[in-house]
């Protein structure tokens, strides 16, 4: 059984500029572009993604 931890508030990420600016205009991008600090982070991120994904 897997055990889900809290998401935190507050994801600590690395985003280039110009994949930021890929995003914000609505283009894809591929979640390895997007760095986070802690492995926890990375996974809620990897989440929030799948999720919003999978709901659009």
């Amino acid at each position: 059984m897997k055990v889900t931890q809290p998401q935190p508030e507050f994801l600590n990420v690395q985003v280039r500029v110009s994949v930021l600016k890929q995003l914000l205009r609505g283009q894809k991008i591929h979640l390895s572009d997007i760095h986070s600090s802690t492995l926890e982070h990375k996974h809620c991120l990897q989440q929030l993604v799948l999720q919003a994904v999978s709901e659009a």
